[in-house]
């Protein structure tokens, strides 16, 4: 539920961006009576599996079983080029691609981000590791990526943006609008008490 809040031009036009393109205010399946129980439910379960999937992680090896020594060495083989083949798309490679391509100063992304050093650190260094989606959407706000290469980005640690996430739709907002002030997009998410980026 959003707080009270003043009369703001950028309030209202988010207002009609969330009533336009949030799926439990667009979708007529939700309107009246019924429509709106069966939002609420369809909501929470939506925000109780982003709670869930959203979290950090860690790249996992896929496992094939094999029986004999022979196949046991082939097992080796692939699965060193399937973690290969992973780490070379992996969210760290994807970001710091990023980071070259806009030649910009990694010191200055995570500060834009409002993350911890130790945090992009770990990050940048540790290519099985995986960010929060918090975190992966606050460093692709950090270098001013289209909503194309957000997506790409967040697909890269397994995550995407759903117009079922009120969140995901007001950060999709401040994309399109090209807005990547990421303390203003802080007090937008406050106001409609969700989580802020960065930390």
């Amino acid at each position: 539920m959003r707080k009270k809040t003043p009369s703001n031009p950028l309030f209202d036009e988010i207002n009609i961006f969330i009533n336009n393109h949030y799926e439990f205010k667009c979708n007529k399946n939700y309107k009246g009576f019924f429509g709106r129980i069966r939002a609420f439910a369809d909501r929470t379960e939506a925000e109780e599996r982003e709670k869930r999937e959203s979290g950090e992680s860690w790249l996992k090896e896929r496992h094939s079983y094999y029986s004999d020594p022979v196949s046991e060495e082939k097992r080796k083989r692939d699965t060193e080029r399937s973690i290969a083949a992973l780490l070379e798309s992996s969210f760290s490679a994807t970001l710091m691609k990023y980071i070259d391509d806009k030649g910009i100063n990694p010191v200055d992304v995570y500060k834009k981000a409002n993350i911890d050093r130790r945090l992009f650190s770990k990050i940048r260094n540790e290519q099985r590791y995986i960010p929060s989606k918090r975190t992966a959407i606050a460093l692709a706000i950090a270098l001013e990526l289209s909503l194309d290469e957000t997506r790409d980005l967040l697909k890269r640690a397994g995550f995407s943006l759903s117009r079922s996430l009120l969140f995901d739709v007001i950060i999709e907002y401040f994309i399109m609008k090209g807005i990547y002030d990421i303390y203003e997009i802080n007090d937008v998410l406050f106001s409609y008490d969700l989580p802020v980026l960065g930390g």
